[in-house]
């Protein structure tokens, strides 16, 4: 439990991170999975299941669905409707690139422990639950760091129950990088954590290294996660780096928190096979905004067709002080992928019926309260994408209008989130935004129904039913 200081690089306003400087890196990202897509409060709410008035709201209830799947993990029943919402957070999984090639290490080792890590973006106050229903499903074995967006109890809550998930031992203490802000939060809240703390012997602690991060608030900068690790007595080892670039946002009137940008692959379809191609994408993690500087906002927008993944906040329908609304995080799903190539980001394929990604992008929204129900906002969502590339071939299927004058899909209602190049869709717990390779990648939620929009570096693939 020890404290140590690194500094971050800040980038000029509009400017990307030297794709050269992030070649030194030996460390790409494998697979990105939302963790948690629920508000601070979680979903369902207590306050509807204790409800005397009646049963509550109808989004409660439905998260409230238990489903027995038929794999055989020996785990329990688990909640598995979409609308069943923990706290924000993401799980990056890194992989070692073989020396001198952008290619992953050899099949045979990557599932050591010197060939892959696992990166926890926040670890709110539903962690442990976070854990049960997503990361030991995935075969998740422990954490190797934790990167925190700000101090808030849904993003900082749950750091005590990572002592039951983590290894010390053989993959050495979780590195939790923050800024000092955060830190100072830290101490205040888990002072037995800390290295200084006076502590019972033989007490069950969580094996942390606290990393402070000097995060600007003036624009994106860019820093490193260590993945190198000593055993005790053993030699020291050299500084094992992967980059990630930290974009300021605002979480209400004068509160800075941030989120965070991963290189990442893609590919382009051909035929059935995917090609693989340089990092040149850029998965943007947004989890907590009510508004957005105006340098970062150029950093998006400087990325143009390398952004190819965002993850926004969307808390309801109205206004609130911290957060986006819908209207709010849809607009500016809307401001930072523009339509290109006169009106579209994708071209259709008149030979296989799908849409290419080359110039696409998959917007995921998370922090939804329980006013949001996931089928019918993800209706919404799939006019809002219609509308947004005017002309595309609409990645949601043929959308007609709906009794209600809503847009419904014509398709199965399952279908509404089964999309070949781009679209905006809610996020739920478990879904993997990104793997790279097909079939790749952590499926969680089994035997819930839904479709999981896996994208292949980058490339919405073909639909999974989990």
């Amino acid at each position: 439990m020890t404290e140590a200081t690194v500094a971050s690089s800040q980038l000029p306003p509009g400017e990307v991170f030297d794709e050269e400087g992030a070649a030194s890196s030996s460390w790409r990202v494998r697979d990105f999975t939302l963790v948690g897509c629920g508000s601070s409060s979680s979903t369902p709410m207590l306050q509807c299941l204790a409800s005397t008035r009646g049963a509550g709201c109808a989004v409660c209830r439905d998260a409230m669905t238990v489903t027995r799947d038929d794999r055989d993990d020996g785990l329990p029943p688990r909640f598995t409707s979409p609308n069943h919402r923990l706290n924000p957070s993401a799980l990056v999984v890194f992989e070692r690139v073989a020396e001198g090639s952008r290619d992953a290490a050899p099949a045979a080792t990557t599932a050591a422990r010197s060939d892959v890590r696992y990166v926890l973006i926040d670890c709110g106050k539903t962690f442990r639950e976070s854990a049960i229903k997503v990361l030991i499903p995935a075969g998740v074995p422990a954490l190797d760091a934790i990167i925190l967006t700000h101090d808030h109890m849904d993003a900082i809550g749950g750091l005590d129950d990572v002592r039951d998930f983590c290894d010390a031992a053989n993959r050495g203490p979780v590195r939790v990088y923050c800024n000092a802000r955060t830190l100072s939060s830290l101490r205040r809240l888990y002072p037995y954590l800390f290295p200084d703390a006076t502590r019972a012997k033989g007490a069950f602690l969580a094996s942390l290294q606290f990393i402070e991060v000097a995060f600007s608030d003036e624009g994106p900068s860019h820093f490193t996660l260590d993945f190198g690790w000593t055993p005790f007595g053993g030699p020291t080892a050299p500084r094992d780096l992967a980059h990630v670039t930290s974009l300021p946002l605002e979480h209400g009137p004068g509160y800075i928190c941030h989120g965070f940008a991963f290189d990442i692959h893609h590919s382009t379809i051909a035929s059935s096979a995917l090609v693989d191609t340089s990092p040149s994408g850029v998965l943007a993690y947004l989890s907590d905004v009510s508004r957005v500087p105006l340098p970062t906002q150029e950093y998006l927008l400087g990325l143009g067709t390398r952004l190819r993944i965002l993850v926004l906040d969307m808390l309801g329908e109205r206004p609130y002080f911290s957060h986006f609304s819908v209207s709010e995080a849809i607009a500016f799903a809307k401001f930072v992928t523009p339509p290109r190539r006169g009106g579209r980001r994708g071209r259709p394929d008149t030979t296989t019926s799908q849409l290419h990604v080359d110039d696409a992008v998959d917007v995921y929204f998370v922090g939804m309260s329980h006013h949001l129900d996931y089928a019918a906002t993800n209706r919404r969502l799939a006019a809002a994408w219609r509308d947004h590339i005017i002309g595309a071939t609409s990645p949601f299927g043929d959308l007609e209008e709906s009794s209600d004058g809503g847009m419904a899909d014509a398709a199965e209602e399952d279908d509404v989130v089964a999309t070949s190049g781009g679209g905006f869709a809610l996020g739920y717990d478990g879904l993997v935004c990104y793997a790279t390779r097909p079939g790749g990648g952590i499926k969680t939620g089994a035997g819930s129904g839904v479709c999981s929009r896996v994208a292949c570096h980058g490339t919405s693939s073909t639909r999974v039913t989990l």
